[in-house]
């Protein structure tokens, strides 16, 4: 971009700009940029035009860049270049005319793109398709032509300049087949002026009329053929404007219809690229994520939200390598709860981009929170009932039954003796059963700094209750947010312990609680019989209900056989001190 600038300033010089002045919507300046390659000779006039004459607007000034290739054509479309090849551009012209695209890449701003109308043509074969131009650039023009394409193209630059129009060539190009047409402008400078209106040349007086006739009905022939192909052309670009013009409604309707949707239902979202830019975003994003307009094609982890952390960047990479969407819920400093979803912009097809939205599940958070609650609460009653009413009956019947029994013995009467034996070890029996599950249902007092002694007694209890080996072991230094998570993370080691008891009949159980960094894992392992196929009706329960509470404060939930047999359940909590 911007090569030769001698030649560019000679471009605006007096001729020129007297051209310019007169310059209006109804008579703008017209350029023409054959052969536009990747739009820089393009954007290189537009924006130097704008810089020597600021009044130029998209009204009163057209440039047409046209080329043969339509990668070409696409490239200069875009107006897209690495910022590499603008290293020699000014700090202050390349922050007027451009504007970030991605990573070292720059982007012409809307204001410059506007002045281009770009299409399909072949200025060395196609004939002229623009007329009244004020100036042709081509200094792109192919070097090495031959003698017949450089002339016709000097032929349809003659045809498409006004009398005073500038044609402009590289300064190394080959000069020799247009001075036929055109004279030098400026001593050693490749800017060329139209030659005078030439009188009649002689040799073609002296031809034999018939052959001029044939020759001028040819030409006829062939003009009339063009008028019809023009007006063809007109036609049809008609109607594919009023077409285009159709479908540009419906596309700005369904854009607006969209945007009102996820404003509607307070959706933040952000579509990123494959290299994780910002694409576009809408409703609730830039409020949420503190994106704006200025981030465009900046990468998501500089917006420095809490909500754009290294577990989302991970997790996007994840999507856009494997095409497969993932969800997970995320707790914000603002105590808000958000639904965050990542899948591809085309589902299936990670080269597209991906699609990032956040949903405020915080009601429904509360709502869950509360359900929990209500549900340790009616526990807790079931709870006492059992020990305060049932096991208090229970007992005093084991202890009358044992009286009936030894009296029996006693008068000696035996086999009366063996029956209320027998009723009061059953009685005993069930009053043990009766006195595990109080214990299940009521709460253990669990604050903060006392889960690890709980899971300590956990294992105790477990042990001598059951007759099976079960240990605890603590690793690092434990913090909890509050008594909740505690709590919560209790329940999760109490059931999988239960689990493993009444379906897996394990024989050795290690209930395992580790901090690592701020982050905290409780495992509960056994070396049971593992966990079946297809979870039956009513065996999943406990599964469902310990990974529900594990959401609820935020962590990460599995439960799988293991290689070496049994069953591991573990919940990590990523940030101890994130959950509330």
């Amino acid at each position: 971009m911007f090569r030769e600038p001698e030649t560019l300033a000679a471009l605006t010089g007096p001729a020129l700009a007297e051209r310019i002045r007169t310059a209006s919507a109804a008579d703008p300046l017209r350029v023409w940029v054959p052969f536009c390659a990747g739009g820089e000779e393009a954007y290189t006039m537009a924006i130097c035009l704008l810089e020597q004459f600021p009044a130029l607007a998209a009204q009163r000034l057209q440039i047409f860049a046209t080329d043969t290739d339509d990668a070409a054509l696409a490239r200069t479309c875009a107006g897209e270049y690495p910022r590499e090849a603008l290293a020699g551009v000014a700090p202050e012209r390349l922050g007027n005319y451009f504007e970030p695209a991605a990573e070292q890449r720059v982007r012409v701003r809307p204001q410059v793109r506007e002045l281009l109308s770009i299409g399909a043509h072949d200025a060395l074969r196609d004939p002229p398709i623009f007329s009244h131009l004020d100036l042709i650039s081509a200094r792109n023009l192919p070097a090495h032509l031959t003698p017949g394409a450089a002339g016709r193209f000097a032929a349809t630059a003659e045809f498409a300049l006004r009398g005073e129009g500038r044609l402009l060539l590289a300064q190394a190009a080959e000069a020799s087949p247009f001075l036929e047409r055109f004279v030098p402008l400026a001593d050693g400078l490749a800017l060329y002026g139209k030659r005078p209106a030439r009188g009649p040349i002689t040799p073609h007086l002296q031809r034999p009329a018939d052959e001029l006739a044939a020759e001028l009905e040819a030409a006829n022939a062939a003009l009339r053929q063009m008028t019809i192909q023009l007006r063809s052309l007109r036609e049809e670009r008609a109607v594919l404007d009023v077409e285009l013009q159709h479908k540009v409604r419906a596309l700005e309707a369904s854009n607006g219809d969209l945007g009102r949707l996820i404003g509607m239902l307070d959706v933040a979202a952000v579509f990123l690229d494959p290299d994780q830019r910002i694409r576009r975003y809408a409703g609730s994003a830039e409020a949420l994520l503190g994106v704006s307009p200025q981030d465009l094609g900046r990468s998501i982890a500089a917006l420095g939200s809490p909500l754009t952390d290294a577990a989302l960047l991970e997790a996007a990479r994840h999507v856009l390598a494997s095409g497969a969407a993932a969800q997970t819920q995320v707790h914000c400093e603002n105590q808000r709860w958000y639904l965050r979803r990542i899948q591809p912009h085309a589902l299936g097809s990670p080269r597209d981009g991906a699609v990032i939205t956040w949903s405020d599940i915080t009601p429904l958070k509360a709502l869950q929170q509360e359900v929990s609650r209500i549900a340790e609460l009616e526990q807790q009653r079931i709870g006492q009932e059992l020990h305060d009413g049932i096991q208090q009956e229970l007992t005093a019947l084991g202890l009358f039954a044992q009286n009936l029994s030894d009296a029996l013995a006693a008068g000696g009467q035996t086999r009366e003796r063996q029956s209320a034996a027998r009723l009061t070890e059953g009685i005993a029996v069930v009053n043990r059963h009766i006195q595990s599950l109080a214990r299940g249902l009521v709460p253990v007092p669990i604050d903060a700094a006392s889960l690890a002694p709980a899971l300590a007694e956990l294992a105790r209890s477990t042990g001598e209750s059951a007759r099976v080996a079960c240990e605890f072991t603590l690793e690092g230094e434990v913090r909890l947010p509050n008594a909740g998570t505690a709590t919560h993370l209790y329940r999760i080691a109490q059931e999988a312990v239960r689990n493993a008891l009444r379906h897996a009949h394990a024989e050795r159980i290690a209930i395992r609680l580790e901090a690592r960094g701020s982050a905290v894992r409780l495992e509960v392992h056994d070396n049971g019989i593992g966990m079946p196929p297809r979870i039956q009706f009513g065996r999943g329960v406990g599964l469902r209900l310990m990974e529900h509470r594990c959401s609820l404060i935020g962590g990460e939930f599995s439960a799988q056989s293991e290689p070496g047999g049994g069953t591991g359940v573990v919940c990590t909590l990523p940030a101890a001190e994130s959950p509330r």
